[in-house]
């Protein structure tokens, strides 16, 4: 791993891996142990071990049941996937575009390699020292004692 040309970080670089999966005729209940097992909140859905959509944890909360079939469980129509080659930039404007807390990064044949959700922009954000910065009119001087 590593950055894109020109030093730009790619969404590969911080996304979650492996990719956690369910297959479109599991039951809703095998979502919800593989993110109660693994902490997460978004899973893959998959057909035949290509991606076909996300389903996340407010999905599975939505659809009431865990005998629900999974795919009804899956938030919305269509997939929304970034390459895994792609500069995070790239992926993070999926994401605010489509107002999702993660997509899942896709190899060549659509198979998801990763996902990438807000908590590992957050978690990059911290190691990485970025958005470092202080409330409107606070100094970084320590007070002085009068």
């Amino acid at each position: 791993m590593g950055s894109g040309p020109h030093g730009a970080l790619r969404a590969a670089d911080i996304a979650t891996r492996p990719a956690l999966a369910v297959e479109r005729g599991d039951p809703a209940c095998h979502a919800e142990q593989l993110m109660r097992v693994h902490r997460v909140r978004h899973v893959v859905l998959t057909e035949g071990g290509k991606a076909v959509g996300m389903v996340s944890h407010r999905d599975l909360v939505a659809a009431a049941g865990p005998s629900v079939g999974v795919a009804r469980a899956a938030g919305h129509g269509g997939l929304l996937s970034v390459s895994e080659h792609a500069a995070l930039r790239e992926a993070v404007d999926v994401m605010l575009d489509s107002r999702v807390g993660a997509v899942p990064l896709l190899d060549a044949g659509g198979h998801a390699i990763a996902v990438l959700t807000r908590r590992d922009l957050v978690r990059a954000m911290v190691e990485r020292g970025w958005g470092e910065v202080s409330r409107p009119g606070a100094s970084s001087a320590p007070p002085s004692s009068a």
